[in-house]
């Protein structure tokens, strides 16, 4: 009997490939040169963070074909302090549940802290003109939870 995988390790290697596509995709500005104005933010054990680079992704890979990432720091793959990403079936407008098997959610920190959220919700309120806007809530082991929101985050194809 051929042995697979752990779900998660499959999912950190997913989130980790994941990561070396998102350096291409940068800000982009309206049809008409103003700035685009987006933002993520999410509390954490009582503490708000706003992320200082974030994206998200439409492409077909293997149990991620929509993928948003958000992170405290310069660098998608090697400089950040605090990251947070989570896949989803699609990015139409709607509420989708968190789960371990599903829709994943991870919460990393560059001290070596990756934890996947075992339950919630993330919302999508719209997705128009390659920008992607909602809101989160997700359970992780311990009673941590992490809440937040995110407007006009960049889609890239």
């Amino acid at each position: 009997m051929k042995k697979s995988a752990h779900p998660i390790v499959v999912a950190i290697i997913t989130l980790a490939s994941l990561s070396s596509l998102i350096a291409s995709c940068s800000k982009k500005s309206s049809s008409d040169n103003t700035p685009t104005t987006n933002s993520f933010t999410w509390n954490y054990n009582g503490t708000k963070y706003t992320a200082t680079l974030d994206s998200a992704y439409e492409f077909s890979y293997p149990g991620s074909q929509h993928y948003v990432v958000a992170i405290i720091g310069s660098n998608f793959q090697t400089s950040f302090t605090k990251r947070i990403a989570f896949n989803l079936p699609s990015f139409n407008a709607g509420t989708y549940t968190i789960s371990t098997s599903g829709n994943k959610f991870l919460y990393a920190e560059n001290n070596g802290l990756d934890e996947f959220g075992n339950s919630g919700t993330i919302t999508i309120g719209a997705y128009q003109n390659n920008k992607l806007s909602g809101s989160f809530s997700c359970n992780f082991p311990g009673s941590v939870v992490i809440t937040g929101s995110f407007t006009n985050v960049p889609v890239c194809p």
